[in-house]
C-alpha cells in the first residue's frame, strides 16, 4: 500500500489504483464505516479508484477527524464534531 498516513490508533492507505484502506481504532466513527475497531484493513469502496488525498488528525484531547478529498475535488469528513468543526450544523460524531 501507498500513502500511508498513521496516526495514533487509526491508520489509512493509498493504493496503486487509488482506493483507500483504513484500520485500527476509529475514534468517534472516523472512518465512516459505522464501526469503532477495525482490526485488518478494510476497503472504503464508496471512494474506490477516486481518492486524490486524505488526512487523519488525532489530538491529546481525543478530538478524532478523518478527511478525504477527491479526485472530482469533493471533500468529505467523519469524526467528532464536538465543537462544530466537521462544519455540519450539530454538535456530535458524524
Amino acid at each position: 500500500m501507498l500513502g500511508d498516513k498513521p496516526t495514533s490508533l487509526m491508520f489509512a492507505a493509498l493504493d496503486t489504483e487509488d482506493s483507500l484502506w483504513v484500520w485500527g481504532y476509529s475514534v468517534d466513527g472516523a472512518f465512516g464505516t459505522g464501526q469503532t475497531n477495525t482490526m485488518s484493513p478494510t476497503k472504503l469502496y464508496a471512494f474506490e479508484k477516486n481518492v486524490l488525498d486524505f488526512s487523519i488528525t488525532a489530538s491529546t484531547t481525543n478530538i478524532s477527524l478523518f478527511s478525504i478529498i477527491t479526485k472530482d475535488n469533493k471533500l468529505y469528513v467523519a469524526g467528532d464534531n464536538t465543537f462544530g468543526q466537521l462544519g455540519f450544523n450539530m454538535l456530535s460524531g458524524a
